[in-house]
């Protein structure tokens, strides 16, 4: 093991239960259908690594919360191999992430959200399935509140589980996932009222560039680039900012980090740097299968089959291109200096979306999980 991640696993995995910092790893439902290299099931997991595993996700039907697939929660299913992680590590706490990005789970939680009685009909269903498989809390991930309506039920909703989870033995945490962007914070949430009912924010500090744009950008800088004089807020240090400003506590700030990349094809390849102009996301990778999108095991062989690549003193991450083929990418170099710097900023810890897409089974480097 590398001696830095050493002192990064002694620094996070101490636990949180007094005061340390946490490290929060999501891992999705679907990675066990990934083909080859790419398949990560829970067994996959070192249960060691993280304070907090999250999965990731569960949905909202009939306003109530199931599983994503029926066989999730069966005896023996993801949902118990999900859990007996914790039989090698009795300190691992596990939470059931529910929501996403999707129009479907959008709408879904705008609908439960709207009423007292569906949020007393979905609040009531989360702590049986929680109990039944051992998870220790629950993740709301709502992606996005978008007018004062919806922020007014949400903060209403995250209130009754706060309420509800305080009466639970043992008490059941509560986790929500939030944005980045100015707009989204100001529009969907009542920070202040929010961090009342929260253990803690998983800050979604990633994805402030991509293929949706027409020149290059990073995906999870830590600073500005001085070329992108119009987004000075999309950066990793502005968001924190953002939120602590806005009345978050720092030691409930948990701080994204992404183990995949955000890719484009270049309009030039001979014309690569940050802000270059861009035709489109970058080609699909041979595990991950979309376009814009590599995963970080998808990055090393992208690097393996040589790929320039830089270091940005600038944005203190990395960037690389492969003929047309652009990624901005986080390393181990990157991970290390967002770390010290939460550190120094006395933020409560560090969130990882998400561990399927590192290099789980350490076939470019020295250690699995590199970047972890």
């Amino acid at each position: 093991m590398p001696f830095f991640m050493f002192l990064l696993i002694s620094w996070f995995a101490t636990g949180s239960k007094d005061g340390k910092k946490k490290l929060v790893c999501y891992f999705t439902t679907w990675s066990q259908y990934r083909e080859g290299d790419g398949k990560f099931v829970p067994e996959d997991m070192d249960p060691n690594l993280c304070t907090h595993a999250i999965l990731a996700f569960a949905k909202i039907q009939n306003d109530e919360l199931v599983p994503s697939e029926p066989n999730h929660s069966d005896k023996g299913g993801l949902y118990d191999r999900v859990n007996n992680l914790k039989k090698s590590n009795p300190e691992l706490k596990t939470l059931l992430a529910i929501g996403g990005g999707s129009k479907e789970n959008i709408g879904n939680f705008v609908k439960m959200s709207s009423t007292s009685s569906s949020r007393r009909k979905f609040i009531k269903s989360v702590g049986p399935i929680l109990k039944t498989h051992g998870f220790d809390g629950l993740d709301m991930d709502w992606e996005y509140p978008s007018d004062p309506k919806e922020k007014r039920n949400f903060t209403l909703l995250m209130q009754g589980l706060r309420k509800n989870f305080n009466r639970k033995n043992p008490r059941l945490l509560l986790s929500a996932a939030v944005p980045a962007g100015y707009e989204t914070i100001k529009t969907g949430y009542d920070v202040p009222a929010l961090s009342r009912c929260v253990d803690f924010f998983n800050l979604m500090t990633y994805d402030f560039h991509g293929s949706w744009e027409k020149r290059t950008g990073h995906n999870t800088p830590l600073y500005n680039h001085p070329s992108n004089i119009y987004s000075e807020q999309f950066t990793v240090s502005n968001a924190a900012s953002m939120w602590e400003k806005k009345g978050a506590p720092k030691d409930k700030l948990v701080i994204g980090m992404a183990t995949y990349g955000r890719t484009f094809t270049l309009a030039d390849s001979r014309n690569w740097g940050i802000n270059a102009a861009a035709l489109s996301g970058g080609n699909p990778g041979p595990y991950t299968h979309a376009k814009g999108v590599l995963a970080y095991y998808e990055v090393c062989q992208m690097l393996k089959d040589g790929a320039r690549h830089v270091w940005d003193k600038d944005i203190q991450a990395p960037y690389a291109a492969l003929g047309d083929q652009w990624v901005g990418y986080e390393d181990e170099r990157s991970i290390r200096v967002k770390t010290a710097w939460l550190k120094k900023k006395g933020y409560g810890g560090a969130m990882v979306w998400n561990v399927d897409f590192d290099d789980f089974k350490g076939n470019y480097g020295a250690t699995n999980f590199p970047l972890i």
